[in-house]
């Protein structure tokens, strides 16, 4: 039988925690008269195997056969679940065992006087088992001890109130050592299952506030023709800060979303579904994404009352024109690679996060593209990852990434490629902070609407 810490039985009911706490209790006291048991019951199997005494031998078989199938269950959630009846059980045909074998009225006082009260005393058992095993002692006991006192014509007054006497007064002592554990366990128990169901309501809190920060990312990448897309986002806690989104312009234009909420966990959770409100607001203004980031701004600046910053950046591809235009506010640079001209190049220089106090100017940069051109998005958390040693992944690892794929590989691919590379670098390093990749391959510009 396993032993509970505090922390388990805190996630049960009170008085579920208090018998597994016993019985485990019960269980550490009780192998030391398992063991005595059993080489007991061999030595006496031995001495009335001459005698022909069936009832001893059936109750040695008995005694044998229940301590065999507690040693081999002892871990098995049956017994777990029902030790104390078990016990008990083993405790009433051990008892029968001895004073069937020893026709001795020492034997039949020691048993039921001293032995077995002691035993029930160092038990932690409910006095309702407590009193009927008392009960059935002293009465076995007397009812025994009288028919081998009366075969020597004695008198067996002293043998009933010694019997009835040492059992009172062991059963008085089990009963308030009982209850003074049960009293100091409970205490302790109830502190830790105070903090245990607040710490289980914060998971379920979060875990809830992580299926609506999930539910407000894209389900599906945009059903654009002319471009590829494939995203991940690996949050570093329960609630990331980190999101991105896609929003279809008309005519074939296409706006990418990637932004970092600073920090993570519930705060930027919610800090990143006003964003993601002011942006469905402010989908038109996308179109100019100067105007929009500069709105985008001032929401966050007067929303947000204390210090949080957002990095945010805005690309805006059309096909019609071959252009990429890029917004950034304190992301890091977009990675545009084309694999003809095997030439990459950063887009987008940062100005400020979103939320600061100061002035701040935005700039739009532009590239053209190319059919089999690859764009990556990121956050810096992908950048800026850490391996064992303390290096940084960094901006040039993940240009290698692209360039180390095929010149046909899809968009999945070259995702899969950036994480299995990203995997590697970290190794068993602990990962500080949200990580969003968007990876786009254009497809075909000819053919975009």
């Amino acid at each position: 039988m396993r032993t509970y810490t505090i922390e388990e039985l805190a996630l049960l009911p009170e008085e579920k925690a208090v018998e597994r706490f016993f019985d485990s209790r019960n269980y550490r006291l009780s192998r030391w008269l398992f063991a005595g048991a059993a080489v007991t019951t061999l030595i006496t199997n031995f001495a009335v195997a001459d005698e022909g005494r069936v009832v001893s031998m059936l109750l040695s078989f008995v005694n044998l056969v229940l301590l065999a199938l507690i040693a081999l269950f002892r871990r098995h959630p049956f017994l777990e679940e029902n030790f104390r009846p078990a016990l008990i059980t083993w405790l009433l045909v051990a008892y029968a065992l001895f004073l069937f074998t020893f026709d001795l009225w020492g034997t039949t006082l020691a048993l039921s006087a001293f032995v077995l009260p002691f035993v029930l005393m160092l038990l932690r058992l409910r006095p309702s088992q407590r009193l009927a095993l008392t009960a059935t002692i002293a009465i076995t006991g007397i009812w025994t001890g009288a028919g081998l006192q009366s075969q020597e014509e004695g008198s067996t007054a002293p043998l009933i109130v010694m019997i009835v006497m040492f059992n009172a007064i062991f059963t008085s002592i089990g009963h308030h050592l009982t209850a003074r554990a049960r009293t100091e366990f409970v205490l302790g128990w109830r502190s830790v299952a105070s903090r245990e169901r607040e710490r289980v309501r914060m998971r379920e809190e979060l875990a809830d506030a992580r299926k609506i920060q999930l539910a407000m990312l894209p389900a599906a990448s945009p059903a654009v023709d002319w471009i590829d897309i494939a995203t991940v986002s690996l949050p570093a806690t329960e609630v990331g800060g980190d999101f991105f989104d896609f929003f279809e312009l008309g005519e074939g234009r296409l706006a990418i979303v990637i932004g970092d909420v600073a920090g993570h966990g519930v705060a930027s959770g919610l800090v990143l579904a006003g964003i993601k409100s002011g942006l469905f607001l402010l989908q038109e203004e996308l179109q100019r994404p100067i105007i929009a980031m500069e709105k985008l701004n001032r929401l966050v600046r007067d929303w947000v009352r204390w210090r949080m910053l957002v990095s945010l950046l805005v690309a805006v591809a059309d096909p019609s024109t071959r252009r990429l235009r890029v917004v950034s506010a304190g992301s890091p640079p977009l990675i545009h690679y084309s694999p003809a001209q095997d030439s990459a190049r950063t887009v987008g220089r940062g100005a400020l996060p979103l939320g600061t106090r100061l002035a701040i100017h935005y700039s739009e940069d532009e590239v053209e593209m190319t059919e089999g051109d690859e764009i990556l998005l990121y956050t810096d958390g992908a950048s800026e990852l850490m391996s064992r040693t303390g290096e940084i992944f960094g901006e040039e690892r993940l240009i290698q990434s692209l360039r180390g794929a095929s010149s046909r590989a899809s968009a999945k691919s070259l995702r899969d490629r950036i994480l299995e590379d990203l995997s590697h670098f970290k190794a068993d390093s602990e990962q500080k902070d949200d990580i969003t990749l968007v990876v786009a391959r254009i497809r075909s510009l000819k053919t975009a609407s």
